[in-house]
Formats: C-alpha cells, sequence, structure tokens
C-alpha cells in the first residue's frame, strides 16, 4: 500500500492575559480499555466521573497523559460548518452577505491522535484549521444575543476537503463529510474569550497561515484586526495522512 505522511500542526493561541484559573481544558480519552472524560492539567488527566454537559464530578483518579490515548473531545450528533467566515480565505473577492453553511457527518470525526485516510480515488486533499464551537445543550431558533449562553467552549479542528469533489458534486457531503475527514482536539476549553483568538495553521515546511476571529458577530466576514497580542500556546496537535 502506497503510503504519503503529511504533518500537520494546528495552533490555537489566544492573549497571555486570557489564561488565568478560570480556564480548563476537558478531554476524552482511553485508558486500559476504559472510556472516560477528564480535565487536563499540565501533564496529567483528572478523571472526571459522568458526562461533561450533564453532570460530571472528579473520580479523584489522576494518570499521566502520555499513558492515555486522546479521543475527540466530544461525541456530536451533528457537525455544521462555516463557509466564508474570515478575510484571508475570502481574498479579493466580495465579502458574502451570509456566509454558507454546509454539513460534516459525525462519522467523519476523529481525535488528535487518528490517521486521516485519503481515499484511493481522491487525488486533491487539502486541509484547513479550524475553530470549533462546541454547544453544550439543546438549541433551536437562538437569537445571535443569545447565543453565548449555548456556547460550551472552543477546540480546534482540521477541515479536510476533496477540492475535486467539492467542484463536482451537488453538496459538499463526499467531499468535506467523509471518514477521517474531521479530525478535532485535543480539548474543549472553557473560560476563553473566543472573540479574541489566534488561530494559526502551520505545516511543517509551509508559512503560517493565521486568522483572527471573532466567530460570535454581525458581520461574520469582518477584517482580521491589526492590533496583536502577546500569545501563549494552548496545544499543538500532529496529523497524518495516509493515501491507501
Amino acid at each position: 500500500m502506497k503510503k504519503r505522511r503529511l504533518i500537520l500542526a494546528l495552533l490555537l493561541a489566544t492573549s497571555a492575559r486570557l489564561l488565568g484559573s478560570d480556564v480548563t481544558k476537558y478531554v476524552r480519552y482511553t485508558h486500559e480499555g476504559r472510556e472516560s472524560y477528564g480535565i487536563l492539567e499540565g501533564d496529567t488527566v483528572r478523571e472526571l466521573d459522568g458526562d461533561i454537559f450533564s453532570e460530571s464530578t472528579p473520580s479523584g483518579k489522576t494518570v499521566k497523559l502520555s499513558q492515555v490515548r486522546l479521543l475527540a473531545p466530544c461525541k456530536p450528533s451533528k457537525v455544521i460548518a462555516v463557509g466564508w467566515n474570515y478575510r484571508s480565505h475570502i481574498g479579493d473577492r466580495p465579502v458574502p452577505k451570509y456566509p454558507g453553511l454546509f454539513a460534516k457527518y459525525p462519522t467523519s470525526i476523529i481525535g488528535p491522535e487518528e490517521n486521516i485516510i485519503m481515499p484511493s480515488d481522491a487525488s486533491d486533499l487539502h486541509y484547513e484549521g479550524e475553530m470549533v464551537i462546541v454547544i453544550g445543550k439543546e438549541a433551536k431558533n437562538v437569537s445571535v444575543s443569545d447565543a453565548p449562553d449555548y456556547i460550551f467552549g472552543v477546540t480546534a479542528g482540521n477541515d479536510i476537503s476533496e477540492r475535486k469533489w467539492q467542484q463536482a458534486d451537488l453538496q459538499w457531503l463526499r467531499a468535506k463529510a467523509s471518514d477521517t475527514f474531521g479530525p478535532v482536539g485535543p480539548a474543549i476549553v472553557t473560560g476563553l474569550n473566543y472573540n479574541d483568538l489566534l488561530l494559526q495553521t502551520r505545516p511543517v515546511t509551509s508559512a503560517v497561515t493565521s486568522h483572527f476571529f471573532p466567530v460570535i458577530s454581525s458581520s461574520p466576514a469582518r477584517p482580521e484586526r491589526r492590533k496583536r497580542w502577546k500569545l501563549t500556546t494552548l496545544w499543538r496537535l500532529n496529523w497524518r495522512v495516509w493515501v491507501s
């Protein structure tokens, strides 16, 4: 089997002034054949009993990060993505009045230590670093002003796309939602100002691509801010792409 390897490091960084005691990093992992949620503190995972989206309490058990296998930090029932939502992606094209939505299957979601599988008939696979908003409770017809009440936290994601399929198909399900085309994690982070984050996508041999947010805004495609904060790295991910 022919294999081609692509290493991608994704950095989600924010102002050092935002990193305080209120910031919590939730992870989902397996250890000794058992799946659990936990809180990541340095290189230690503190196990939680229960689901982080309902009621969870510390079990009192801890394990070293190096001893666990990190999974996608949650198991979503829906994955909704937004297109044309930052200036550097739009380029010289007109800013759309409404950024389009598309879906990725939950089966496309994988964790930070899993392989991205490139289908044998794919020929133009692209990566795209994204900030992922994790909704923490059931929501429908929510106003912009009420939206923050439904956000549990943020994580990092990699929106894998097969560009030729994307151009050829009526919808983007094959191009965007194939198995393993949605790596996320490693942690869901709470306590951050998600309207003031810098996302950096770093292929090993290429220059950094940076995107400023906010996400919750009446003008989703606003230009990037010129003010730059001192940045502190929250996490770094490596993903591998294999060609079957």
